[in-house]
C-alpha cells in the first residue's frame, strides 16, 4: 500500500487539496466526470492547468449554481448554509457513491461533530455545520470518487 503524508499544519485549502489529488489521477477527464457523476444538486468539478509566472499546476474549482466561490467570502451576498448531521447523512446517502465511500463521508463528518461538541459543550445532535456544509465546499476527494 502507498502512503502520502500531506503537512496542513498551516491549514489546507479544499481546492488545492483537490488539484493536489487529480494530479495523482493517469486520466483528469474521467476522474472529472466520475466527480461530476457523484449527485450533489447543482455542482459542478471542474479543473484546468494554470501557468503562473514559471510554475504551472492544476485549478480545481467547484461551482455551485454556476458560480465559484471566492477564498475568505464573507460578504452579505454570501449565501450560508448551517446543516446538522442529520442533514449531512441524508444528503450522503442519496449520493452515487459506494456504501464504504459513504461511510468514510459520514465517518469524517461525525469525527468533526465529536470535536465540536466536546468543544461547544452541546450534544452532537444540536451541533451544526457551517461553512462546511455550504454546497461549494463539498470537495469530496477525486481519489474517493474512484
Amino acid at each position: 500500500m502507498r502512503e502520502m503524508f500531506i503537512d496542513c499544519s498551516r491549514g489546507l485549502a479544499g481546492d488545492m487539496l483537490s488539484a493536489a489529488l487529480l494530479e495523482l489521477c493517469p486520466d483528469w477527464e474521467e476522474m472529472l466526470c466520475k466527480l461530476n457523476a457523484i449527485g450533489i444538486p447543482e455542482v459542478c468539478y471542474e479543473a484546468s492547468t494554470v501557468r503562473s509566472y514559471s510554475v504551472s499546476g492544476t485549478h480545481m474549482s467547484v461551482t455551485y449554481k454556476g458560480e465559484e466561490e471566492e477564498p475568505g467570502c464573507q460578504g452579505a451576498h454570501h449565501e450560508h448554509h448551517h446543516r446538522h448531521l442529520f442533514d449531512i447523512r441524508q444528503i450522503v446517502e442519496k449520493l452515487n457513491l459506494s456504501e464504504s465511500v459513504k461511510a468514510h463521508v459520514l465517518a469524517v463528518y461525525e469525527l468533526i461533530a465529536q470535536a465540536e461538541s466536546t468543544v461547544h459543550g452541546e450534544p452532537m445532535e444540536h451541533i451544526h455545520f457551517h461553512e462546511l456544509a455550504a454546497w461549494t465546499r463539498w470537495l469530496i476527494s477525486p481519489l474517493s470518487a474512484g
